[in-house]
């Protein structure tokens, strides 16, 4: 089965690559702006790493999503000053994939990481995960899948790894479970595993918005 990242070199990407190369039925290819990095190519070889602007018609991101059974968009900037910076950066490029995607390249499924909830400071990132999930809905219809997680965390980010292990203390889900089940705290491996099950036509409880 041959899965493409978008954005498959950044945190959440590099999780999913760990949990999906434990099985061999899965071929996968990143793109993204930077192509990677020293470390990544020496940690997984067998990664295809194609370094691509996606905001730009160009066969190095076009061939291989038209080969592919499955796109996943992990693109998504957390922190921007204003929406106009998430819109140039998150839905810009995603246009150009959803527009491909629609006219030429019919074959791929496509999975997109939208977002369960979010703090206020994040509105606008909330804003431009609706608004790409509404232009995938109309677009792609019953082509695209969609996962809603929130706080994805792990060692690697100290501080996220901090408050994610909090937000899972039982103290915690007792004083605030609202904001426990709007933040939706999850290991980065458990992500992964949820979006594995996607791909494989499994059901996940992360397909679904609390």
């Amino acid at each position: 089965m041959k899965i493409i990242l978008l954005g498959g070199s950044g945190f959440v990407g590099q999780g999913l690559i760990a949990e999906m190369l434990q099985d061999k039925n899965f071929e996968i290819t990143s793109i993204s702006r930077s192509g990677g990095n020293a470390v990544l190519w020496r940690r997984w070889p067998q990664v295809k790493w194609i370094q691509a602007d996606l905001s730009v018609n160009e066969a190095a991101w076009q061939k291989p999503l038209s080969e592919a059974d499955w796109v996943v968009d992990l693109i998504g900037v957390l922190f921007a000053p204003d929406y106009t910076v998430y819109y140039q950066k998150t839905i810009v490029p995603l246009q150009k994939v959803i527009h491909f995607l629609q006219f030429e390249a019919l074959r791929p499924k496509v999975l997109f990481v939208s977002a369960n909830a979010a703090p206020r400071p994040l509105a606008d990132y909330i804003h431009a995960k609706r608004e790409l999930e509404k232009q995938l809905k109309e677009r792609l219809v019953q082509r695209v899948f969609f996962v809603y997680p929130g706080l994805i965390y792990a060692p690697e980010r100290p501080m996220v790894n901090l408050m994610g292990n909090f937000l899972r203390r039982k103290i915690t889900n007792r004083l605030a479970p609202h904001l426990v089940k709007s933040l939706r705290p999850l290991k980065r491996w458990e992500f992964s595993q949820e979006v594995k099950k996607v791909l494989l036509s499994k059901k996940s409880w992360l397909c679904v918005r609390n």
